[in-house]
């Protein structure tokens, strides 16, 4: 790795970018500026700034480039961009920040070496070598430009990485397990079928529960672990779930449950011995062998996320998603119906309101019974697959340990928290992406909240990645918040304190495709009075306190939300009324009764259909 590459360079260099100031291209420019210095003619191309030719001819000037030397292409075809990606010599990735870098998947699968920022989300696909480089570092990415370039031992490498990073360490696991299943069974839907007795009046019902589960980093574990407790109550109850969970650990006094390895399941071919299995599955790669489970046995499936396509892109690639995507039963006409992907799949990821299917069909259709929590995306569900879900009422699985929240709690909470008793306190929940929950739309709606004189406080409660942690951060202070902080992940008991505190809530999310939003429930639950985007409000059910925003908002809108909240607040009596009613109303418990009863249909009819 550490040899330059003595290969002439062959074929164009070709940026994948975007037109954000988080992809650096101007940096990528510059530096194969200098790394090509003294070529005597160059060819760039440049991907992701459709329509701003003129934009990145004046950025190649000004990184010493000769005119014409560097352009922007248009909207490529999938063949086209796959040609373009296989021709060049080396493939410059810039960003400041990424989430799922798309590009470097696309890159990898082209048998092109790849020169990259040096950020998480790159070391974590390709792993770590001087073909990542500090992308505010000139010198050091033109370096790594001048070493990789044409090198087909860069690729190989890269390569190598990818097929083992962590995301695919649950794959591997799952797909040595199915490659052990008899020979009938196949990457199709396969179900074992035997010979079981009904389910017995009065005898309570034998449940095999697949899920992720705490103290797993993930919405989804606790969800399965608040309602598998209840459900433990309700039925015999045996958890599947991955060497990283600890049921035991965290079962309150009096419950049992079995505990068991998922992989058992596959070992046996999906056979069991329960009334009914349920499969937990959610958009992340925690869920590759509940999504696999799907496969080989009935299952309910209980589905957390309302699009799955970030996870199909990483485990199949752009290619598989495409795919999984155009399907459809209307075979007969297929004139009929929409047969491309359009926008780009790569624009569609960036901007989920682009999305023109959400990805649902295999779990879906796998599923003896689809459960979601999601009435903003029913119609969308049917519509794309075919199937129509059992929408369940989404539970508030953080309920406050105090029967009634007085006033002296939540001052308490402010003094524990060092919190300001004169500041406005407005507060957003959850894991921070820009691209997804418009992080940087809060910041900006809260600035105008200042300008307009309002003494704001903005508490960002959450993780995030360092690059989307300096660009907000750097936001805040442009936009004039002389109060603002971004806690990192925090344990429950402040993370309690920060409901307690919140004067106002908010959540947004760019569109009603991504999922239910477990914070504005604990905002909820809490009695916090809260800007929301109307899908979220409608996924919840949220109490009248909660204010809904149009999904396609502006700053300003949101601000005025804000305001009217301060202006005009709810009195204290009141939100206490709808809090304590909105918990009773939303109580795990009462979510185990109701799911207990779709879970006994399930298990009689599989029964009568000899299914198992």
């Amino acid at each position: 790795d550490s040899t330059a590459s003595s290969v002439a360079t062959v074929g164009p260099i070709v940026v994948m970018t975007g037109d954000e100031a988080r992809k650096n291209t101007f940096g990528a420019l510059a530096a194969i500026g200098v790394a090509t210095s003294s070529d005597t003619t160059r060819e760039v191309y440049v991907l992701g700034m459709a329509h701003r030719g003129d934009y990145v001819h004046h950025l190649s000037i000004t990184a010493a480039m000769r005119p014409g030397e560097a352009k922007a292409l248009g909207r490529l075809s999938d063949s086209d961009m796959a040609a373009l990606l296989a021709s060049a010599s080396v493939i410059v990735v810039p960003s400041f920040d990424e989430g799922l870098s798309l590009p470097i998947l696309e890159a990898v699968s082209a048998g092109t070496p790849i020169v990259a920022s040096d950020i998480a989300a790159h070391r974590e696909l390709i792993g770590s070598g001087s073909f990542l480089a500090n992308p505010t570092d000139l010198d050091s990415f033109a370096a790594a430009i001048s070493r990789h370039i044409s090198r087909a031992a860069t690729h190989a490498k890269q390569k190598r990485n990818l097929a083992g990073h962590t995301h695919t360490s649950l794959e591997a696991a799952i797909t040595k397990s199915v490659s052990a299943l008899p020979p009938n069974v196949n990457s199709d839907k396969v179900h074992t079928v035997q010979s079981v007795d009904a389910p017995v009046p009065g005898r309570k019902l034998n449940i095999g529960f697949a899920t992720p589960w705490s103290p797993q980093k993930s919405g989804v574990a606790d969800f399965s672990t608040i309602v598998g407790i209840e459900l433990a109550k309700l039925a015999e109850l045996t958890v599947y779930t991955t060497s990283e969970a600890d049921v035991s650990a965290s079962l309150p006094p009096g419950i049992s449950v079995s505990i068991k390895s998922v992989e058992e399941l596959f070992a046996n071919s999906g056979e069991h011995s329960h009334d009914v299995l349920v499969s937990v599955v959610g958009n992340s790669h925690f869920h590759l062998p509940f999504i696999e489970l799907t496969k080989i046995a009935t299952c309910v499936v209980v589905a957390h996320d309302t699009r799955m396509n970030e996870f199909y892109m990483a485990l199949r690639g752009v290619g598989g998603l495409q795919e999984l995507m155009l399907r459809t039963d209307n075979l007969d006409n297929p004139m009929s119906i929409d047969m491309s992907i359009d926008p780009p799949i790569d624009q569609q990821i960036s901007d989920m309101r682009l999305l023109q299917n959400a990805a649902l069909w295999e779990v879906a259709r796998n599923a003896q019974t689809f459960v979601n929590h999601s009435p903003a995306s029913r119609e969308r569900v049917v519509s794309e697959t075919g199937v129509d879900p059992v929408v369940l009422t989404f539970p508030n699985y953080r309920t406050p340990e105090f029967a009634q929240i007085t006033p002296q709690l939540r001052t308490d909470a402010k003094v524990r928290l060092g919190f300001d008793q004169d500041r406005i306190h407005v507060t957003s929940l959850g894991f921070i992406d820009i691209r997804t929950k418009m992080s940087d739309l809060v910041i900006e709606s809260a600035a105008w909240l200042e300008q307009w004189g309002y003494p704001v406080s903005l508490h960002i409660v959450g993780s995030g990645s360092d690059g989307e942690i300096t660009q907000l951060t750097d936001q805040a202070q442009r936009a004039g918040l002389v109060d603002f902080e971004i806690t990192g992940f925090l344990s429950d008991d402040v993370f309690r304190d920060y409901l307690l505190a919140t004067d106002i809530g908010i959540q947004l999310r760019i569109s009603s495709l991504l999922g239910v939003s477990g914070p504005l429930a604990d905002l909820a639950g809490f009695g916090v009075p809260s800007v929301a985007s109307s899908g979220l409000v409608q996924d919840i059910d949220a109490p009248s306190f909660v204010t809904a925003v149009p999904e396609y908002v502006s700053p300003v809108m949101v601000a005025q939300a804000l305001e009217q909240l301060v202006n005009n607040p709810v009195p204290a009596a009141v939100i206490e009324d709808l809090r304590r009613e909105y918990l009773q109303s939303h109580s795990p418990e009462k979510y185990a009764v109701e799911f207990l009863a779709v879970l006994q249909e399930s298990a009689y009819s599989q029964v009568n259909s000899g299914v198992k």
